[in-house]
């Protein structure tokens, strides 16, 4: 897959994924058999997925800091882990932001 279709994918809201994906497919069919094959096989993401995929493109540092928290988050135990999981919620709720109104409201976080 180019890394233009697989840029615009990852920028897809799951909602319009399959109309994308379809759309990608019928114009690679004619010039590239097998990469549209490989396209055809891909799978709607879950909203959170996507939500972080294109947050991860559009602003590394803040996917980079979710990541961080969540690992954070999990390895916490004891006095750390009320603190570790509010870092975690407070950096998805900027994920949630940073995917704005691509999104239904709520979902995301």
């Amino acid at each position: 897959m180019s890394d233009a279709a697989r840029a615009e994918l990852i920028r897809t809201p799951p909602a319009e994924f399959v109309a994308v994906r379809n759309r990608i497919v019928d114009l690679k069919a004619a010039g590239d058999a097998d990469a549209a094959k490989r396209i055809a096989k891909l799978r709607r993401p879950a909203l959170v997925d996507w939500a972080l995929n294109a947050t991860a493109g559009e602003q590394p540092e803040l996917a980079a800091e979710w990541a961080a928290a969540a690992a954070t988050a999990r390895d916490a135990g004891g006095a750390g882990l009320k603190a570790a999981i509010t870092a975690l919620r407070d950096a998805t709720v900027e994920v949630a932001r940073a995917v704005g109104d691509r999104a239904p409201s709520g979902d995301v976080a």
